[in-house]
């Protein structure tokens, strides 16, 4: 293998990564925010798990899930709150675990794409 082609797929493997965790990064805080509202409006505690508020996807401020946190210790309903404010914990533990379990499997490691989206997520 030449120099050239050592840098080309150095330079290539940088780009997915940086590609892939600007992409990932968006995907889990919207995920993370939609547990949170889902789980609410499950429980009754929402109109519609849509109702977060949407945030900027490149600088990935201002996002929330529109939960009324106050209103549901105002109420006496803790236990709500706190299921509410643990879901999104749980659902990104189950991923972890699953891509842990996904990456050890044979052949992962030469398909880059998976493998950064798999390692990216856990």
């Amino acid at each position: 293998m030449t120099t050239f082609e050592r840098i080309r797929q150095s330079s290539e493997y940088v780009i997915i990564t940086l590609v892939t965790f600007a992409v990932l990064q968006t995907v889990l805080v919207v995920m993370h925010e939609f547990t949170h509202s889902t789980v609410a409006w499950i429980l009754g505690y929402m109109e519609s798990p849509l109702a977060i508020v949407w945030g900027n996807p490149l600088t990935l401020k201002g996002w929330d899930e529109g939960v009324h946190y106050s209103q549901l210790y105002a109420s006496g309903h803790f236990h709500a709150a706190a299921i509410i404010g643990v879901s999104p914990l749980i659902v990104h533990a189950a991923i972890v675990t699953l891509g842990i379990i996904l990456l050890q499997r044979e052949g992962m490691q030469g398909r880059k794409w998976l493998f950064h989206i798999l390692s990216g997520s856990s």
